[in-house]
């Protein structure tokens, strides 16, 4: 089985789901992360997994939040 997706990257509607359809494996490492991070929050600090800490594991897994909602 097959599927093609065709996106027109000049429609921003379609061009933010052209992003999300190739960025669904990334979103879901970086939440993963995310999820074993605050597993392991017993570990830590209460303050361990911060805003600061969120955004810096989506930056690593190149996951911009504005540009796959706005």
């Amino acid at each position: 089985m097959k599927a093609i997706l065709e996106f027109d990257l000049n429609n921003h509607e379609e061009h933010r789901a052209h992003l999300r359809a190739i960025k669904g494996l990334d979103a879901c490492l970086a939440l993963s992360e995310i999820r074993s991070k605050l597993r392991a929050r017993e570990k830590y600090d209460a303050e361990e997994l911060t805003q600061e800490k969120f955004f810096d594991i989506l930056s690593t897994f190149n996951i911009d939040l504005d540009e796959l909602i706005s």
